[in-house]
């Protein structure tokens, strides 16, 4: 995900990375029905307005106020928006802005793996809430929320292709890890852990 988000333009990672965002905002809206969806909405149109990245971050949305007690895969999804953001807004080199999209890209995808294995194990989640053991798997392990990760995966690496930049470069070298590739992509791993 991260070589072919490096070969595209900016306006191709906002798009890319809002749509991954989009995603999860079915998801949100039922969490969380009281919540003004605003912000977040101007946000995510933001940025499939295509802007170009010399607009200024006072020219962008503000960033949405959360609810302060999340879940883990509503956490997550709060940590794609500011990954987002920060693409959107204070990046200043295209490494920076690759990195922040994929960390937006990558934490949407795993707020809906979370999410499932929420759903589908509630008296495991409460077990783990409250620091107890539990027998069952955990979000790693379960079928249908690893099931619920491939499908996402699968769908960015389709809108990835589709980028005009990724398809003008040779299929061979698309997910190659280039020394203009490796170099940023290890700093964005060594952040995530």
């Amino acid at each position: 995900m991260f070589a072919l988000l490096f070969h595209c333009r900016f306006e191709e990672q906002c798009d890319v990375a809002s749509q991954s965002l989009e995603r999860y905002l079915t998801i949100w809206n039922s969490k969380h029905p009281d919540w003004s969806s605003y912000a977040l909405n101007s946000l995510l149109a933001r940025g499939r307005n295509r802007p170009s990245p010399a607009t200024r971050a006072s020219e962008n949305p503000a960033l949405p106020e959360f609810p302060h007690d999340l879940d883990p895969a509503d956490a997550e999804f709060e940590n794609a928006v500011i990954g987002f953001y920060k693409g959107l807004s204070y990046s200043a080199s295209h490494s920076e802005h690759t990195m922040n999209f994929a960390t937006a890209i990558r934490s949407a995808i795993v707020a809906r793996q979370v999410d499932r294995w929420l759903r589908d194990h509630p008296r495991e989640y409460a077990a783990w809430r409250s620091g107890k053991p539990f027998s069952g798997p955990t979000f790693l392990d379960d079928d249908n929320a690893s099931a619920e990760a491939e499908d996402g995966w699968i769908s960015i690496s389709r809108l990835l292709e589709q980028q005009p930049s990724v398809q003008s470069v040779r299929p061979a070298r698309r997910c190659e890890l280039t020394h203009e590739v490796a170099a940023p992509y290890r700093q964005w791993e060594a952040l995530a852990l």
